[in-house]
């Protein structure tokens, strides 16, 4: 339905390989194989999909970084970036506390 709605209004529609990849993941893990099969199937066949190579990718990271780059002094304080350089990450595995000897698993 949607599919005949873009086809009779002449929209012609354009993506990116990162963004199939993103909404093919997103669909699967939310909704299930079958409607990331129905969605690649109904609505990426009216798509064109344009591939990002190395050399566009890394011209699109440089324009963001430049952008974010002057953001900074914009949104951001020096002491937001102090207090963000101070903070001390957390061990990705901290210790954990032992399991007593009744739940251990013997041989």
């Amino acid at each position: 339905m949607l599919k005949r709605h873009f086809l009779d209004k002449g929209y012609y529609l354009k993506t990116s390989n990162y963004v199939t990849v993103e909404t093919l993941a997103l669909l699967q893990t939310r909704l299930g194989f079958e409607a990331a099969d129905l969605w690649s199937r109904d609505i990426l066949d009216i798509v064109e999909t344009l591939w990002i190579d190395k050399v566009l990718h890394n011209l699109a990271f440089e324009i963001w970084f430049s952008l974010w780059i002057r953001l900074i002094p914009k949104y951001f304080s020096r002491s937001f970036f102090k207090t963000l350089l101070s903070i001390t990450p957390a061990p990705v595995f901290p210790d954990l506390p032992k399991a007593p000897a009744s739940l251990t698993y013997r041989r």
